[in-house]
């Protein structure tokens, strides 16, 4: 099976695009009979902040218009560690999307594509897990404990729904060393010292 994943991007103007031209990248006419699409990969969604802005503006809109074109929904589900801004390996300051909150984000996804396309688009989480919010923050072994139970509790949740999700990747990495402050110490290495490090 190949699988087109098509990325999330940022700016109002491209996600328009995307939504308004049905995402022709994405139609069947275009692609290989094989490939699988699946899109748009929001990663940490919050769709009910702000009274469900960017659901109404982007999310649904997505939906309804490459929706037809699309084998599955994409989506990066992390439980978010902002440590309050403290550098303490240990803050519990976080944001969950395990256990009700990530029902509630399948529900809604699963609820409107069957409301607008006739059909449930499964799902293809193509990351989940955990990540730090706090830039240059040193590595701990407690994260791993973090990274595991956000991978876990999600884990059993898509394991309840074996016909809507197509394939669900944990990700996971060792102490990873693709950002160094500028002291030397290694600092985490999860997706947003991943990012920073490319930025």
């Amino acid at each position: 099976m190949t699988l087109l994943h098509f990325p999330c991007v940022d700016t109002c103007t491209l996600r328009r695009r995307r939504t308004d031209y049905g995402f022709p990248g994405a139609r069947k006419s275009n692609r290989q009979p094989a490939a699988l699409v699946a899109g748009p990969v929001g990663a940490h969604p919050e769709f009910q902040d702000r009274d469900f802005n960017i659901w109404k503006k982007f999310y649904s809109m997505f939906i309804k218009n490459a929706g037809p074109h699309m084998d599955a929904l994409a989506m990066h589900y992390y439980d978010t560690y902002l440590q309050g801004g403290s550098t303490d390996a240990a803050s519990a300051d976080y944001l969950v999307r395990s256990g009700s909150n990530l029902e509630a984000l399948l529900d809604l996804q699963e609820a409107y594509a069957l409301a607008t396309l006739d059909k449930v688009l499964p799902q293809l989480v193509s990351e989940y897990g955990s990540g730090f919010k706090v830039k240059g923050i040193k590595y701990s072994p407690v994260h791993d404990w973090w990274v595991l139970r956000g991978v876990n509790s999600k884990m059993m949740q898509f394991m309840n729904r074996p016909d809507r999700v197509v394939k669900a990747i944990p990700f996971i990495v060792a102490k990873a060393i693709w950002h160094v402050a500028t002291d030397g110490p290694t600092v985490n290495g999860r997706s947003v010292g991943f990012y920073n490090a490319l930025h």
